[in-house]
């Protein structure tokens, strides 16, 4: 018990002596900014130029309407579309078939059963809105049914097409994926 009390005596005495003051707490050193002052003026000017980078790089793969025009493969691989425009209008004809005599035979015109199928219009008066085509309609020769469509192609890949037919509300229709062809593969099909 006497320790303790020798070890209390010296701990006092010794915190005793030394007062507190602002000049014998330690001081930290003082922190230089690592950047040079041009880097923060410059920072303003690097961050403007890198917003009008992003801003021109996207604009220039932005969805246009033009986007849509050329020739598509539809999914069963047996008909070419070719989308084109027309008066400011967006249209598609068959522009190949697998069976090239292929008839109109569901078509509920009886006059028009006859036709050949070959260069038909299919989509007819889509006008591009955004980032997608809408407001014309689609004729699927395989029902004889003309629906309305709506049209879009994703921004990351420009080569796929989503069609959408539908009577009334967009949710209950059917869609399909189109792919783009390229000009050498079409005068092999």
């Amino acid at each position: 018990m006497e320790s303790f009390g020798r070890l209390q005596k010296y701990y006092t005495k010794c915190t005793m002596q030394l007062p507190v003051t602002s000049h014998n707490i330690p001081q930290l050193p003082a922190t230089r900014d690592p950047q040079p002052a041009s880097y923060h003026a410059l920072c303003p000017i690097l961050f403007l130029a890198f917003a009008c980078m992003l801003l021109f790089c996207s604009s220039a793969y932005a969805i246009t309407s033009d986007t849509i025009q050329g020739t598509w493969i539809v999914p069963d691989e047996d008909a070419h579309v070719t989308i084109y425009t027309r008066n400011g209008l967006f249209y598609g004809k068959l522009s190949w078939l697998k069976e090239p005599d292929e008839r109109d035979t569901k078509n509920p015109d009886p006059k028009c059963r006859n036709d050949v199928l070959l260069g038909k219009e299919i989509l007819k008066e889509f006008s591009f809105k955004k980032d997608k085509w809408a407001g014309g309609t689609v004729y699927d020769p395989n029902s004889g049914n003309t629906y309305q469509g709506k049209i879009w192609i994703r921004d990351d890949d420009r080569n796929t097409l989503y069609l959408k037919g539908f009577v009334g509300i967009p949710i209950f229709g059917r869609s399909e994926k189109w792919k783009r062809i390229e000009s050498a593969e079409i005068s092999t099909n």
